[in-house]
């Protein structure tokens, strides 16, 4: 898990919206194959502990699909959680899959990879879970980050090159 927060964020940043006055956290969901009842097709989905996580914190869930360009949606929302999954797709960054490497949605990692990038060129809070976010992260980082990241590794008797969720 990693958390990413400009500290410059607090100084101007105003949470939540005019009609509830709580702030609006966007998740990423996935699409996948499901079964419900008789019922055997494509949804989005995604596990209720998110849900319920942000509600009981005093925000408001807005579930974000993997259709394309969502970065629209960041235009309505206070927070971002990149709520992970899979391994990410190794045509990203121009592989192959290896044997181990087994699932991965392209659309998926598209789409989150452009929201990640743009919460981060416009300063909006995210919670990133698992590998995707803190792959993207590590391309962003700067020389500061990178030092203060190392120091913390060092500290908590961690490697420097560790891995995401």
């Amino acid at each position: 898990m990693f958390v990413y927060f400009r500290s410059s964020m607090q100084e101007r940043y105003v949470w939540g919206n005019s009609v509830t006055n709580r702030p609006i956290i966007g998740i990423t969901c996935f699409i996948r194959e499901t079964v419900y009842g008789n019922w055997h097709r494509n949804a989005a989905i995604l596990p209720s502990a998110y849900i319920s996580a942000i509600g009981r914190v005093g925000g408001t869930p807005l579930i974000i699909p993997p259709a394309g360009n969502m970065n629209g949606t960041l235009d309505m929302i206070d927070g971002l959680v990149v709520s992970g999954g899979p391994d990410l797709c190794p045509g990203t960054y121009n592989q192959k899959p290896e044997a181990m490497t087994k699932e991965f949605y392209p659309e998926q990692d598209q789409t989150e990879l452009a929201l990640i990038s743009e919460a981060l060129d416009r300063e909006i809070p995210f919670l990133g879970v698992c590998t995707v976010s803190y792959t993207h992260l590590r391309a962003h980082e700067t020389e500061a980050d990178r030092v203060s990241r190392l120091l913390l590794e060092k500290k908590e008797g961690g490697g420097g090159g560790g891995g995401g969720g």
